[in-house]
């Protein structure tokens, strides 16, 4: 009776540690993974950025700013963004498992050298809401020649 009980308990424990590494690891950013159709562009070409939400809950993003084009000088500087003109709420947003593209032109004025996708997002928000940035995803660094 001692040993079915022990066996009982330690399934137990089992069970409970795959639950929360089960749903603790949709708070990763690997949970969202973040694609470039290419690494080298040039000046005025079209960029194409897949987003993929792989986690347990809805991702929304800004309907403002989606991303955010950052260079590298010394640290990430992120472009200057106007003030959003009007309010910023969570759209859009994606299920689990679903995808975006973002497509948008590098401007002909861009700074030749290294540059990266800054996405805020806001993780379990719901479609409409005041978005509210959780935290940013980032994609693999690419050039601008």
């Amino acid at each position: 009776m001692k040993l079915i009980t022990k066996i009982l308990g330690l399934l137990v424990l089992i069970v409970i540690g795959a639950t929360a590494f089960y749903f603790g690891r949709s708070s990763n950013q690997d949970d969202l993974s973040v694609k470039l159709s290419k690494q080298i562009y040039s000046r005025g070409e079209g960029v194409t950025v897949t987003v993929r939400n792989n986690s347990l809950q809805q991702v929304c993003f800004s309907s403002c700013f989606p991303y955010y084009l950052q260079k590298k000088d010394g640290e990430w500087q992120s472009y200057g963004y106007p003030e959003c003109p009007e309010e910023d709420v969570n759209i859009p947003c994606l299920s689990a498992g679903e995808k975006k593209t973002l497509r948008f032109a590098l401007e002909k004025e861009i700074k030749t050298g290294l540059h990266r996708i800054a996405i805020p997002i806001n993780k379990g928000g719901e479609k409409g809401e005041s978005f509210e940035e959780e935290k940013r995803i980032y994609s693999d660094p690419f050039d601008v020649k």
